[in-house]
């Protein structure tokens, strides 16, 4: 009561009790609401970025799981469904497709979070394992971009 006073004074001279107390309760559920849906896409956000960390394979877990650190949060909805459809590919397989070794399978070509980890490997060689082997990744073959 003392927070609103300070806020609006104005407001809480015109508006009776009863009716301030129901509006605070129903901002207060809405909020509820809005913070739980928040709160589960964090969620998973945060178990996708330590999944990807923990592929199994040092190489992967590296160039995966930066990806995930750097981009995770950051990824709407359809993205973390398509980020998570490239988590349950096997290790080798998506190594393979990750350092250029094996072109993207059919399935994967319309995934754009594929599309991003590609860019990703190929340009930033921010982590230290991305530059002691860079030479793998991307050069060995010729990937082109679906158009968009």
């Amino acid at each position: 009561m003392y927070f609103l006073q300070r806020i609006a004074p104005s407001f809480t001279r015109r508006v009776p009790i009863a009716q301030r107390q129901m509006m605070g309760r129903r901002w207060v559920h809405m909020a509820a609401e809005e913070n739980a849906k928040i709160t589960e896409q964090i969620k998973r956000k945060k178990e996708l970025i330590y999944r990807a960390g923990y592929h199994g394979w040092l190489e992967l877990d590296v160039l995966i799981g930066n990806f995930a650190k750097r981009f995770c949060m950051d990824m709407t909805a359809q993205e973390v469904d398509e980020f998570e459809d490239i988590l349950m590919t096997d290790a080798p397989d998506l190594f393979k497709i990750v350092s250029g070794q094996r072109p993207i399978p059919e399935e994967m070509e319309s995934n754009t979070v594929i599309w991003k980890i590609l860019d990703y490997v190929q340009n930033d060689r921010s982590a230290p394992y991305q530059q002691k082997v860079a030479h793998m990744y991307m050069e060995s073959q010729n990937i082109h971009r679906p158009p968009q």
